[in-house]
């Protein structure tokens, strides 16, 4: 965890995300090396505070960065998340 810490907050001086996307990216990462890797859009937003549209903003961006991957589910299952190759 410590490496994928360290990892993010190097690309963070490139990047320079948003305070939102930190936290979910921080958040994810707790829950993904727990082995938790599927996570509802509800869920999320209660957990960061944050609106639908602002969570799937920064989803979006960490996504096209690399940071993170992400599955979108159904309405039968939750969308999953994993760890990007931050490349």
């Amino acid at each position: 965890m410590e490496q994928l810490l360290e990892n993010f907050w190097i690309k963070n001086e490139l990047e320079n995300f948003s305070t939102i996307e930190i936290a979910l990216f921080h958040y994810l990462a707790l829950q993904i090396t727990q082995g938790k890797e599927k996570h509802s859009n509800p869920k999320l937003c209660d957990i960061l505070s944050t609106s639908e549209k602002t969570l799937i903003k920064a989803r979006e961006t960490l996504v096209q960065k690399n940071i993170i991957t992400y599955q979108s589910g159904s309405k039968r299952e939750v969308s999953k998340y994993q760890i990007g190759s931050f490349e």
